[in-house]
Order: structure tokens, then C-alpha cells, then sequence
């Protein structure tokens, strides 16, 4: 297709010099999982958070080179972290918007021009954040069966995703990577208030409605999932 030239969706593994800003979404209360408080809280073991895996995996990945903000809503007071490149930015509307909202907060602080979106109840080993983030857009997708089926699949066409949505193999793994048009296009769309009840995935469809391309990308030795239920637990064994 003729909007794939523009980008070059081949190009090898980012520079270490390159800036980044993480953006880990952990507003939302998860109504099936309230009781055990915020999701990103939840312990996976005796010392660890969901949390505190994805911001170790993150800075052993990234090193200094990043800039990590946690949008916390739902039971603020209990989130805390001592880590320098780590900020805590406060979503009062959680209940009433969606997880875009969360997204725009964290955009409004980005200072670097390479976006990546990790939701806060995904847990995941460091494989998976061993993708070439840096030259263009990607989302990350599960083929290996460890994000439920219930959750968003995608089309994928010369290893472009077309469309995300449910009842879709090819689970997108709730996890993207933006930059160049794409991180421009979800800047225009987030500053709409109107899509702040928006998903994250409808975003995502919205930018390649727009012309944008994501790759679609699922690095070697790559385990994850999401924590939706107490079942999910099972999962972790798989991972860490």
C-alpha cells in the first residue's frame, strides 16, 4: 500500500542516545479487582509491585535515557516512588473519563519527541521491552496466548496493523510505541476534550484513519499479560 513508504518500518534498533518519555496509565480503580486496590500495586511477590517490575524493566532498558510518568488517580495516597527519573501526575477525573484522559496528562509533560505508552496493570519480562523503539511507530502484539481473548486483537497486513478491535487474534499487548506523524496525531487528538472518554485503542484507530502506521512488532522471548481478575495470577509464574 502507498502510505507504507513513509515510513521506513525496517530500520534497525533505535541509538542508545535517544530520549524517551513513558507514560503508564494507573488512574482507574478496575472494578473486578477493587478490593486489592490499585492494580499497579498489586503485589506479584513477597517484595515486588506490578508497578515496581515495569519501572525496574523499564530503567534497565532505557537506563537514564528516559522520563517515566505515572498517572495515578484511583487511591493516589498509596502510590509513592524515590526513583529520579520517576513523577507521579494526578488525574482527578478518573471516574468520569476514560484512560485517554490519562494519556493526554502525561503528554502534556513529555519533553522528548519518543512516546511510549505502557498500561499499569501489565506485567511483563524484559524481553518484551527489547523491541527497536526509536526510528517509527509500533504497537506491541502478543502471538504467544497470554493476553486473554477478550481483550483487543488487530488486523495485520505486511506486518502493518490496519485495525484494532475486539474478537481479533493477534492481541495487541497494550503497549505502543509513538513518534514522528503518530505521536503528532495523538497530540491533536488528546487536546480534544471530547475523545477524552475515549479507550486507548480507539486513539489508535483514530491516527491510522488519519494515515498513520503502526508496525506491529513482538520481540523474541517477548511474556506478558494483563491483570483483569484474580484468575490472571496464574499467569505471572509464566513471566517473572
Amino acid at each position: 500500500m502507498k502510505k507504507y513508504k513513509r515510513h521506513n518500518i525496517c530500520g534497525t534498533l533505535s541509538p542508545a542516545k535517544k530520549k524517551y518519555t513513558i507514560i503508564i496509565p494507573a488512574a482507574n480503580m478496575g472494578r473486578r479487582m477493587k478490593s486489592y486496590g490499585p492494580k499497579s500495586l498489586i503485589k506479584i511477590h513477597s517484595s515486588c509491585t506490578i508497578l515496581d517490575n515495569q519501572i525496574n524493566i523499564i530503567n534497565q532498558v532505557f537506563k537514564n535515557n528516559c522520563e517515566i510518568f505515572i498517572i495515578v488517580g484511583f487511591e493516589k495516597e498509596k502510590f509513592n516512588t524515590k526513583k529520579r527519573n520517576v513523577k507521579l501526575l494526578e488525574n482527578d477525573d478518573y471516574k468520569e473519563k476514560n484512560i485517554l484522559k490519562s494519556i493526554s496528562i502525561g503528554l502534556e509533560e513529555a519533553t522528548t519527541d519518543n512516546v511510549l505508552l505502557i498500561y499499569g496493570d501489565l506485567v511483563f519480562n524484559l524481553e518484551t521491552l527489547k523491541a527497536p523503539f526509536g526510528y517509527y511507530s509500533m504497537l506491541l502484539i502478543d502471538r504467544f496466548g497470554l493476553i486473554a481473548n477478550k481483550e483487543i486483537g488487530c488486523t495485520i497486513d505486511n506486518n502493518i496493523v490496519n485495525q484494532l478491535m475486539y474478537d481479533l487474534p493477534n492481541k495487541w499487548a497494550q503497549i505502543a510505541f509513538f513518534t514522528d506523524y503518530e505521536l503528532e496525531a495523538l497530540h491533536r487528538i488528546c487536546k480534544q476534550p471530547e475523545n477524552h472518554m475515549k479507550f486507548g485503542f480507539e486513539a489508535i484507530n483514530m491516527i491510522i484513519e488519519q494515515e498513520g502506521i503502526f508496525a506491529a512488532c513482538s520481540p523474541k522471548g517477548m511474556k506478558i499479560t494483563d491483570i483483569d481478575s484474580s484468575k490472571d495470577f496464574v499467569k505471572i509464574k509464566e513471566i517473572i
